[in-house]
């Protein structure tokens, strides 16, 4: 873990959205949730969001499949789009908020890249009322290249006003190293409650399991109060 300098305004925040932002658990619990809803009206199923649960938290690969081929409904893609355009019961991380709005009002540029469909995660994003504090938002499915592609970030830096950049992660594959062969200054975002697992070493400059001030204050020359 690097002991660089504290980041300061002429460097460009850049977010991760799923489980760096949000918890994409939270994402999935809301979509069976959709789901259970429609299939209770459509069907007159009943706890259907607690099966779907119960086969997530089991490790099914793919609990939806898993549920229509037990029942024998042939509507898989039909209950996908349905999670994919409804607009999902989700919040931000703890802190992420009150980072946002003092950021913003420190000049910052802000910034999100995410891998994903389009309506999905635009979706995601208005869920979480966070469109207003986005300078930059790019998503895989409009731009063309995904990450870890290297392109993605160069297209970021093209529309950027900034020389400078901060990523901030979840994921070191995708999210750390390839920033990282940028020279961008990475912090990874360890938690216990991811969809993804932790890592043991990451080669970031700073970790961080929280989005409190007491751990976000020690990153930005401008202490959050």
């Amino acid at each position: 873990m690097s002991t660089n300098k504290k980041i300061t305004s002429d460097c460009s925040i850049v977010f991760d959205l799923d489980d760096t932002i949000f918890y994409e658990k939270n994402y999935v619990m809301s979509g069976f949730n959709e789901i259970d809803q429609y299939l209770r009206s459509q069907y007159g199923l009943k706890n259907t969001a607690q099966t779907l649960k119960k086969y997530f938290f089991e490790g099914a690969k793919d609990p939806i499949e898993k549920f229509c081929q037990e029942l024998n409904l042939n509507i898989k893609q039909q209950l996908i789009c349905l999670m994919r355009e409804s607009i999902p019961s989700i919040k931000t991380r703890p802190g992420i908020i009150q980072l946002l709005k003092k950021l913003k009002s420190k000049n910052y540029e802000i910034g999100i890249i995410t891998n994903g469909r389009s309506l999905t995660q635009r979706k995601k994003i208005e869920a979480l009322n966070i469109q207003y504090f986005i300078d930059i938002l790019l998503i895989s499915e409009e731009i063309g290249f995904a990450k870890p592609e290297l392109e993605i970030f160069k297209e970021y830096m093209l529309q950027s006003r900034k020389k400078k950049f901060l990523f901030i992660g979840n994921n070191p594959v995708i999210d750390i190293n390839p920033t990282k062969e940028l020279k961008w200054k990475t912090i990874y975002c360890v938690s216990n409650n991811s969809m993804l697992k932790n890592y043991g070493t990451v080669d970031a400059d700073w970790y961080v399991g929280n989005f409190y001030k007491n751990t976000i204050n020690k990153i930005f020359i401008d202490k959050i109060k």
